[in-house]
């Protein structure tokens, strides 16, 4: 069993970044949990790799098809309970 320390952050630390309070499991705020779950029951539900580089090279070829297709991304990022991230400037 674990224990949560709660670090308090000094003055300059506090101005430079935004603290959030997280639960210590929270698979509902991973946004790679949807698309582990789409992988598996959509994309490779019936694939049987011979080793686990094989496996590897699947994952990341359905990755990289992913990153285009920029609407299934949004999805899947929707499917969990995290805010869209901020454009950056």
């Amino acid at each position: 069993m674990h224990r949560e320390i709660h670090p308090q952050p000094t003055g300059t630390i506090s101005s430079a970044f935004e603290f959030e309070e997280l639960p210590s499991y929270a698979p509902m705020l991973n946004p790679l949990k949807p698309f582990s779950v789409w992988l598996k029951d959509s994309r490779l539900c019936n694939f049987a790799p011979w080793d686990a580089q094989e496996l590897n090279h699947a994952i990341f070829r359905e990755f990289h098809a992913l990153a285009d297709d920029q609407r299934l991304l949004r999805q899947l990022w929707h499917r969990s309970d995290l805010p869209m991230p901020r454009p950056l400037n």
